[in-house]
Parts: C-alpha cells; sequence; structure tokens
C-alpha cells in the first residue's frame, strides 16, 4: 500500500513538474515570436522612413523623385494588407497619401486626402498613441492643409484641436511643434509660431533617420527665417 501512495505522488510531483516547464518554454516562445515580430515591424517601419527622407531631401531627380514615391506608396500599402492592425503603417500611408494629394489637382486631392483622413482617424482608433501621437499630428496638419469647404473638409479649428491632442501626448516632438507652429504663423502670426518652432529645433528625435532630421530642421529654419526677413523689413520702412 505504501509503495502504492508513493507511486502516486511520484507520478503527481512529476506531472505538475512536467506542466511547469511545458508552459514556461510555451510562455518564452510567444515572448521571442512577440518580440521579434515588433523588430520586423519596427524594421519594415524605419526603412520606409528613411527611403521617405531620402527621396524628400536628398532626390533632386523630379521625375526619380515622384517614381519613387509611387513606389514607396505601394511598398507600404502592401505592409499594410500584409499587417492590417498596423496603426503605424496606416499613419505613415497617410502621410504619403497627403502628399501624393498635394501634387493632384482639386478633385483627386479631395478623393486622396479623403483617404488619407480616413486611414488617420482608423489609426487614432487602433492606438492613440501610435508613433508618439503622430496619428494626431498628422490629423491637425491634414484639416488646416486641405481645401475648405465646399471643396473638401479644411477646418481650422478641428486642425487646432488635433495638433495640441498631439502635443499633450508628447510635447518635445519635433513635427508636432513644426506643424502647431505653422498653424499659429498662419492664423495668429509670426510671433505667436516662433516658439514652437524653437520647441520643434531643440527636438532630439529620429536617432535613426538623420536624413529626416536634418530636413526637417532646415524646414523650420525656413519658416524662421521669413520672420527674420520681415523684421528687417519693418526696421528699413
Amino acid at each position: 500500500m505504501r509503495f502504492i501512495m508513493r507511486y502516486f505522488i511520484l507520478t503527481v510531483l512529476f506531472y505538475i513538474c512536467f506542466m511547469n516547464v511545458s508552459s514556461y518554454a510555451q510562455t518564452n516562445h510567444i515572448v521571442v515570436s512577440e518580440t521579434e515580430a515588433q523588430k520586423a515591424k519596427k524594421t519594415d517601419l524605419l526603412s520606409y522612413q528613411q527611403e521617405w527622407a531620402r527621396l524628400t531631401f536628398e532626390e533632386e531627380n523630379k521625375e526619380k523623385q515622384q517614381v519613387g514615391f509611387d513606389t514607396l506608396l505601394e511598398r507600404v500599402e502592401k505592409t499594410l494588407k500584409e499587417k492590417p492592425s498596423s496603426a503605424d503603417m496606416r499613419i505613415w500611408l497617410a502621410k504619403l497619401k497627403m502628399e501624393k494629394a498635394s501634387s493632384l489637382g482639386l478633385f483627386k486631392r479631395d478623393d486622396m486626402n479623403k483617404e488619407a483622413l480616413a486611414l488617420l482617424e482608423q489609426a487614432t482608433l487602433i492606438n492613440p498613441k501610435a508613433l508618439d501621437g503622430y496619428g494626431y499630428a498628422l490629423l491637425g496638419h491634414l484639416y488646416n492643409s486641405a481645401d475648405v469647404w465646399p471643396f473638401s473638409f479644411g477646418n481650422r479649428v478641428k486642425a487646432k484641436g488635433y495638433l495640441l491632442k498631439a502635443l499633450a501626448l508628447d510635447p518635445d516632438n519635433l513635427e508636432a511643434n513644426y506643424f502647431y507652429g505653422l498653424y499659429l504663423k498662419q492664423y495668429e502670426g509670426l510671433e505667436s509660431a516662433n516658439p514652437y518652432f524653437k520647441k520643434a529645433l531643440e527636438s532630439k528625435q529620429y536617432p535613426d533617420r538623420k536624413t529626416a532630421y536634418l530636413g526637417l530642421r532646415d524646414m523650420i529654419r525656413e519658416a524662421m527665417k521669413e520672420e527674420k526677413e520681415e523684421k528687417e523689413d519693418d526696421r528699413r520702412k
């Protein structure tokens, strides 16, 4: 009887140990898989971001630049189909569509901007904090840059609301500060915009995207240079 009881106890203990080890192995397998998936996702996104920067700030041939942008847009669309739940990819596809829209005629531009708007709204629902709130920054910029009614959906009130939401999520975000600076420059004057331009220049974002970082800083300086030139003109008067 004692032998049977010992055998039973040892069997139970062995089963418990086996299940714990099996559970541990499965958990670690999942963790590794998720980490690899996250790395692959970041690698895809980073490669698209770097290609965008190269085309925007380094490619001088306009025809090659346009072909490059169309190819990049197709690549991001394909990746989004493979990863339909990715807020990051939705945001970057929207960004590319916004930039393509700027080169189109009125009605095609409106259609493309509406596609970008839908992508950004979906992305912010999936993950409001994706890319440090960049979806909200682009929504604000889109509402500010789109044609107003009756031609399109441009709306300065919504633009300001989304830009402030982006800054609330990440007050030091380079592009959120730059976009809000552009907004203020348009509606309230350069003096109101300047603090946000300066904050954008102080941002340490994009350590893996040097071309984008330097290119965006040049754009910000251009926006600030106008202020300096206008002040010099006023002094001459």
